[in-house]
This record gives structure tokens, sequence and C-alpha cells, in this order.
């Protein structure tokens, strides 16, 4: 005769943990939604660090999530560890050899990076908890594109307020000089703002395939997705629009939408053309206008521009010191003499090139080695079933490293820390789980 005993279940503590796991999971996208913020600090941190602080405290003192298949030290975790042990090493070096300050942002960037990858490892280490973290990520971010509609809109006053808390001068100069806003909200800059909600769209993207494929209700993330779309329109940053175009078209190819669908899109589309067309065409003809002061007026000025700049001042200065290049706040001294001299803008105008101009080619192989794994991992989960969740956090990825030859996206603490969370996300949904053997209860003999 056998017996068989069923351990009691303790529903309080699920719940308990249901809890934390959705507070955890609020806590780093809320200060993932706040980067640009810097009031109120707590000992000089702003809020973003300190969120992510307590939120990594708070997964330390839990216990480890029971049957968490990717919660394995992985390659791509190496890398990250591999390239953080090298920009503190070679921005130790410059600080000392060019009589700056060590440049701790950029080093705490990739710290709090890691952090959020063992929250994500050690509390949302099976499929169905990345999904859970995923939706709260998500909440904040839409607090993050209404925000930018109210600042293009110029409603209830927000970016005099945006102004007084956010870092930066980039807003504040556009309102003092009486020019077009551009969406910053809470994320500091146009561009940074663009690069953050080009994940955040992926991401509700991946959610929205996978309710599909389950049959699950899709109105909520489809209002979600809207207003994150609205969002990235009023950034007016043509190349993290396209990002959103093509992501939201690798959906479009995916579910195949019936013409009755594609009606509402399309009339939200038009709304937006038609709400902020006066500032589209501006930077239409902006983009498209010949410069006289650059080498060639052939070309548009956005082109112009950029190539003057790569020409002229960044790959003279990567060639100067091409190994360890002139550290990390190299573009906060131009003009005084402790960089080279030839920098005179204040940004070169793309990601790989600011590496090389920053912290050298070593540190740029290491960040391109990180971004290809990246890559491979997000392309070989979006291969792995036709229609998978990944197709769209691929193809934006991909769009993104074309993006990057042209914006500084990776220097931006809201697209880093939101593309660690994409790939540690995939990481662990894309690691098989293992079987957890079960052991059989002895029988007793009758006596």
């Amino acid at each position: 005769m056998t017996s068989t005993v069923t351990p009691p279940v303790d529903l309080a503590h699920r719940d308990t943990l249901d809890f934390s796991d959705r507070s955890i999971a609020l806590l780093v996208g809320s200060a993932v939604a706040v980067v640009g913020v810097n009031r109120p600090a707590v000992a000089g941190l702003p809020p973003s660090v300190i969120m992510i602080a307590v939120a990594f405290a708070w997964t330390m003192v839990l216990r480890r999530t029971p049957g968490s298949p990717g919660s394995r030290f992985s390659t791509i975790d190496a890398l990250l560890g591999a390239w953080l042990v090298a920009k503190v090493v070679v921005e130790y070096y410059n600080a000392g050899h060019l009589q700056v300050p060590l440049e701790l942002g950029p080093l705490l960037d990739l710290v709090l990076a890691a952090m959020v990858v063992v929250i994500l490892k050690r509390r949302f280490g099976t499929a169905d908890r990345v999904v859970r973290f995923a939706r709260c990520f998500l909440i904040p971010a839409v607090g993050v594109a209404v925000l930018a509609l109210l600042q293009v809109l110029g409603l209830f006053g927000v970016n005099r307020r945006l102004a007084s808390i956010t870092s930066g001068s980039a807003l504040e100069a556009r309102i003092e000089n009486g020019w077009d806003i551009r969406g910053t909200a809470t994320i500091g800059h146009w561009t940074a703002l663009g690069g953050y909600l080009c994940v955040c769209i992926a991401i509700c993207c991946a959610l929205l395939l996978r309710a599909h494929r389950r049959r699950e209700p899709l109105r909520l993330l489809g209002v979600a997705l809207a207003v994150l779309v609205a969002g990235q329109v009023t950034t007016f940053t043509f190349a993290t629009i396209a990002v959103t175009a093509v992501t939201l078209l690798s959906v479009a190819v995916v579910v195949k939408p019936r013409p009755g669908q594609i009606i509402a899109p399309l009339a939200v589309g038009g709304v937006l053309w038609w709400a902020f067309s006066s500032a589209i065409d501006e930077r239409i003809a902006k983009q498209l206008a010949s410069d006289p002061g650059t080498a060639s007026t052939l070309l548009p000025e956005s082109v112009a521009f950029r190539l003057n700049i790569w020409t002229h001042e960044t790959l003279p200065a990567i060639s100067d010191s091409p190994l360890l290049g002139h550290g990390l706040g190299v573009y906060k001294y131009v003009g005084t003499g402790r960089v080279p001299y030839v920098l005179q803008w204040q940004s070169p105008e793309s990601e790989w090139l600011r590496t090389a101009v920053s912290s050298g080619v070593v540190v740029l192989l290491l960040e391109v080695a990180v971004v290809l794994a990246a890559v491979r991992l997000l392309w070989r989960a979006a291969r792995s079933v036709p229609g998978s969740y990944a197709i769209p956090l691929a193809v934006m990825l991909v769009a993104m490293v074309a993006a990057m030859c042209i914006h500084s996206h990776l220097a931006d603490r809201g697209f880093l820390l939101s593309f660690w969370v994409v790939v540690t996300g995939v990481q662990i949904i894309s690691t098989p789980t293992r079987s957890t053997p079960t052991r059989s209860t002895p029988t007793r003999r009758k006596q």
C-alpha cells in the first residue's frame, strides 16, 4: 500500500512573493523612466540610482526564485563584466594622464546595468515571471510618453516643471529661445527619449505577439502601444521613429491583420500627423536642406553636418590616441586645452565613434562584442518558432545598431538599462527548463 503526502501550500508566502515581484519590477521600470531627473537627490545620487539600489537590496534580501533556469551565468554576462572592468581601468589611466577627475557617470551606468541583470536572474528567472516584469516595466513608460505629449501640446505648464528637475539644458534652451518643443519627458533629451521608447515599444509588441498567440485580451496592450508610439513621434527624431516603424512592420508581417484592423492605427497616425504637422514639416525641411557651411552643398544638412564632424574632428582625435582614447569626460573639456584641439562640437554624433574617442579601440571592441552577442541571442530567439515574441525585439535591436552610427544611445542610461532588461529577459526565456526529478515514496509492506 502506497501513501502519498502532499506538502502544504503557504498561500500567504506566495502572495508576499507576488507583491515583492510587482514592487521590484515597478521600481526598476520607474528608475529607468526617470533617468533624466536629478531632484530630489539623496547624498548626491539622483532618484533613478536610489530606486535601482532599493530594488537590488530588496532582491538580495529575498530568496532566489526556485527552479529558475535562466539564473545561470552566461557568456553575455561575462562580456558585460569585461566591458565594465576595461572601462574602469582605461578611465582611471586617462584621469591621471589628463589630470581630470574620474568620470563616474558612465561607469555607474554599467554598474546599474549589472544590478538589473542580477535582479532579473534572481527574482524573475522563469518565462512567466519575465512577462510579469515586462508588464510592470511598461507602466512608467506609458506615463513618460503621456508627459512627452503634454510637453508638445504645451499643457499644464509641464515644460517649466520638467526643466526645473531634469538634467541638461536642452529643454530649457528651447523654452528660452521660443523654439518648437520636442518631447524630453523625464529622460532629459529627445534623442535619449526616442531610444528608450524604441525599446519599450518593442517590449510592448513582444507582449502583444505573446497574447495574440495565446488568444488573450489585447486591448490594454494596444492602448499602451498607441500611447508609446505617440510619445515617440513627439521627439521628432527621425532615426528612432524609423526604428519604431520597422518594429511595428515586423509585428504586422507576423500577425497579418485584416483590413478592418488597420483602420484604427492609420487613424491614430493621421491624428498625430495633423496635430504635429507644422513641427514635422519644419524638421523635414531642415533635414533635407543643404548646409552652405560644409564642404558639400549637395548633401542634406544632417548628413553633411555629421560627415564634417567625423572628418575634421572625430577621426583625427581617435588617431591621436587610438588605444585608450581621451577619457569619458572628453566632451566636457572641449576648448580647455586638456583634450585635442580639433574637437569643437560637443558630440561625435555616433555611439561607436564616441567610445573610440573617449575610451579607445580596446573598449570599443568589447562594446561591439556585447552588442553582437545580444543581436545573436535575440535573433536566435526570433527564429526559434514561427511568430516568436522575440521578432520585434530582434528587429528593433538590429535597427538600433544602425541608428547608433549617427546617435550615441548606449551612452544614454535609459536606453542602456532597457537594453539589458531585454537581453536578460530573452536569455531567461530562451534557457531550457530542466525538469526536476520526482522522488517516489517507498511502498510499505503490510505486516
